[in-house]
């Protein structure tokens, strides 16, 4: 961890034995003591330091954890000199799993808080809270942070999908439920089913296992991230491939977001020569990939998407219309007070 800056020995300073009774406050508040310059140091070319602060089994004791944070900050804001408004921050705290910080928090505290937080960007210090949701953060927290931006709205219990499903229904998105069924073969399914109802089919997704749905200029991938829109003759020059056979490409270099690593010795050139020359996987000669043959189609298997998963009666259905009279219900709890009007100007 030194590589990054770490410095796990570094503490609260003392005072543990009044604040300790078993919490582990000797953890944070023991010697020696952690200083603000500890925080802002820079490498031999001026780069900034990425300091760690590792919890390890204090995460479990919440106000413990909130205790200590709120220390280093009202310590930076004591320490650190008025800067006003910069355009680019000297410090910044990215707090993970913050809901931490608010578990069980007294109104005091929240307000301490509320008040650091609006003040210390002052002080040249940024504030990041990463969290699962945004009701993570209470309303007064989250008014004072500049930006607010959410990944993704995720369901991990059968409560949180019953809630998901009806916001975004509420905001009028059309929602069908599948069982064993991936993400990806839902979207394979819409653009083999309806691509020919349809002036174009544009799957927004970078996932490179998406490209061997790709028809022509008919159905295309929107790389939002990448600022692409790419055709089969932008799988051709990305992947060297053919849509059609970008599983065998997968297949024998891997892709780590779905988790199989590929054959090895076989890099992207490689695959793309074999391919181009033999065809796909089952025609390679058999001394091409000796006893990895089996795995290579293993692999091809993982990366086909299935084209036969239960969806829509009628493309329409998929029609945006603006959102439910009930939307507006459900906005305070999306993090985002925008959310309204945005959708009501889209």
């Amino acid at each position: 961890m030194d590589a990054f800056g770490c410095d796990a020995e570094l503490t609260g300073g003392d005072g543990n034995d009044k604040l300790d009774g078993g919490t582990g406050a000797d953890t944070f508040f023991g010697e020696p003591e952690l200083e603000p310059s500890d925080l802002m140091r820079t490498d031999a070319q001026g780069r900034g330091v990425i300091t760690l602060l590792e919890l390890g089994d204090q995460a479990a004791r919440p106000v413990m954890f909130s205790t200590f944070l709120m220390w280093v900050l009202a310590d930076l804001f004591t320490a650190l000199p008025e800067v006003g408004d910069v355009d680019k921050p000297k410090l910044v705290f990215m707090f993970d799993e913050a809901h931490l910080l608010f578990t069980d928090a007294s109104k005091a505290f929240l307000e301490q808080v509320e008040q650091t937080v609006k003040l210390i960007r002052s002080k040249g210090v940024g504030v990041f809270f990463c969290t699962q949701l945004p009701t993570d953060v209470p309303n007064d927290v989250l008014s004072q942070l500049g930006a607010r931006i959410q990944h993704a709205l995720r369901a991990f219990t059968p409560d949180d999908q019953k809630a998901l499903t009806k916001t975004v229904r509420a905001v009028g998105v059309t929602v069908w439920s599948m069982d064993r069924w991936e993400a990806d073969d839902a979207l394979a399914t819409g653009a083999a089913r309806w691509a020919g109802e349809v002036e174009q089919v544009r799957i927004l997704t970078p996932d490179k296992d998406l490209g061997q749905c790709i028809v022509g200029k008919r159905v295309v991938q929107v790389d939002r991230k990448g600022h692409k829109i790419r055709n089969a003759a932008g799988v051709r020059e990305k992947f060297g491939v053919e849509p059609g056979l970008i599983p065998d490409f997968l297949a024998l270099v891997g892709d780590a977001a779905d988790g199989y690593p590929g054959i090895p010795g076989i890099g992207a050139v490689t695959a793309a020569r074999l391919l181009n020359q033999h065809g796909s996987i089952e025609h390679f000669p058999a001394n091409v990939l000796g006893d990895s043959r089996a795995l290579a189609l293993l692999f091809k298997q993982l990366a086909t998407l299935r084209t036969e998963a239960p969806l829509f009666r009628d493309v329409d259905e998929l029609e945006w219309r603006g959102p439910t009279d009930g939307f507006a219900a459900y906005v305070p709890h999306l993090g985002d007070s925008r959310l309204l009007e945005r959708s009501l100007q889209a």
